[in-house]
């Protein structure tokens, strides 16, 4: 769901995210709509995990013909949906109010905002894409450290040629079903966690 192409910037995020207690744990809120998690990524936790409403979300997925058509669908409501069932939710960079338009989109409109106050990533599509046209100048002289700035452009580099290899394969073979990547994307998050490196630790 969403744009989920990410350069990592540093490894603090698994620390964070096992600091927090609420089921559903998102990074950024966009207040587009309707306030909601972006949905290129999502921790699903304790309750999130077992609740049959929550379950039935993602099974209920299907694979509708557009990103736009999807987001409406499914990313705009999920935080109130899983709220409606008394799950608990949180973003760890959440939206401003008055000090950013609700149609910004915070990974890309805030960018610098978000790597000033630790924001681990940076958008792959924003560095290469830029659809709104944001003022990027700079961003390596954010970013900084010599070892990430290699780390995001070879990212840079292997997210252009898989692009072009991922137009040339859509040509010969259906894509898999939305319902299939998500619920694979599901299980790798859970498994990811759950089995996840033993320096983390459990706090």
């Amino acid at each position: 769901m969403g744009e989920a192409d990410l350069t990592p910037r540093s490894e603090y995020l698994s620390d964070q995210n096992e600091a927090q207690t609420a089921d559903l744990v998102g990074l950024t809120e966009s207040a587009e709509i309707t306030p909601h998690f972006q949905s290129y990524f999502l921790l699903l936790k304790g309750n999130a995990l077992s609740h049959h409403g929550a379950r039935a979300f993602w099974r209920d997925i299907a694979n509708l013909p557009s990103k736009r058509a999807t987001i409406l669908a499914y990313e705009v409501p999920l935080v109130e949906r899983f709220r409606r069932l008394g799950l608990t939710c949180t973003a760890l960079f959440p939206w401003r109010g008055p000090t950013e338009a609700p149609w910004d989109n915070p990974t890309h409109h805030h960018w610098r905002r978000l790597l000033a106050l630790g924001f681990p990533y940076i958008k792959v599509e924003l560095l290469r894409d830029n659809p709104a046209r944001i003022d990027i100048r700079g961003w390596r002289r954010a970013i900084g450290d010599r070892a990430h700035l290699r780390v995001i452009e070879a990212t840079l580099a292997r997210a252009g040629a898989l692009r072009s290899a991922g137009y040339a394969e859509a040509r010969r073979r259906p894509s898999t079903s939305f319902p299939q990547a998500v619920h694979s994307l599901v299980h790798r998050v859970v498994h990811s966690f759950r089995h996840r490196p033993a320096r983390y630790g459990d706090r």
